[in-house]
């Protein structure tokens, strides 16, 4: 299965990729984000896309509100994974270094439900 998955954001303040997820991401993941430059979801992107996930209830009903993303195709991350209680993940911008790491964890946590899920079905 071929999968392309592109990260944007609904609120980017284009101040370039922060100190503290630039740091969480290579000590604790070993991955280098400091060229990463957040980009907004466009209408166009969302029309094409095949899913979109948000990490909030809150940022799926903007995303369709402003018509960036299709309702039949934008969920939450832990909601599309099968969490009954659909978890809602802060955006960790402006948090600290812990907070940063927890939000990370959980993401992780999520992104293993979800790779388990796309990869069974296909």
């Amino acid at each position: 299965m071929d999968v392309d998955v592109l990260s944007r954001g609904l609120d980017v303040r284009h101040f370039g990729t922060s100190y503290y997820t630039i740091k969480v991401m290579k000590e604790e993941y070993g991955i280098d984000v400091s060229g990463h430059v957040p980009r907004e979801l466009n209408r166009e992107e969302g029309r094409t896309a095949d899913l979109i996930l948000t990490m909030s209830e809150d940022q799926k009903q903007r995303a369709i509100y402003y018509g960036w993303a299709p309702p039949d195709k934008t969920f939450t991350l832990s909601g599309f994974v099968g969490d009954i209680e659909t978890d809602e993940i802060k955006d960790p911008y402006g948090y600290q270094d812990e907070q940063y790491r927890a939000i990370a964890k959980k993401i992780e946590h999520y992104l293993q439900m979800l790779m388990d899920r796309l990869f069974k079905e296909s």
